[in-house]
């Protein structure tokens, strides 16, 4: 974890959610959901502005019963697979 500290303390997508008010109800959100944030590195995300719809695609709810599973807040399903080791 000490080698992403610097890019958690820089990330633009997560200084977005500290430090704009608009989105403090998604913060609320992931806590209360118990809710995964998807975080792109900042080398892929440049100088993009963020939109709500953006991060609210970014924002993941997994079921208890199938782990696996996620449901993004704006509806997007997906599924966690296990990396394959070279």
């Amino acid at each position: 974890m000490k080698k992403f500290q610097k890019e958690i303390q820089n990330n633009l997508l997560i200084n977005s959610l500290r430090h704009n008010k608009t989105f403090s109800d998604l913060l609320e959100l992931i806590v209360q959901q118990n809710g995964i944030l998807a975080v792109p590195h900042s080398m892929a995300l440049g100088t993009m502005s963020f939109t709500r719809e953006f991060i609210e695609t970014h924002i993941l709810i997994t079921n208890e019963n199938h782990p696996n599973n996620f449901v993004t807040i704006n509806g997007a399903i997906g599924l966690f697979i296990k990396a394959k080791q070279l």
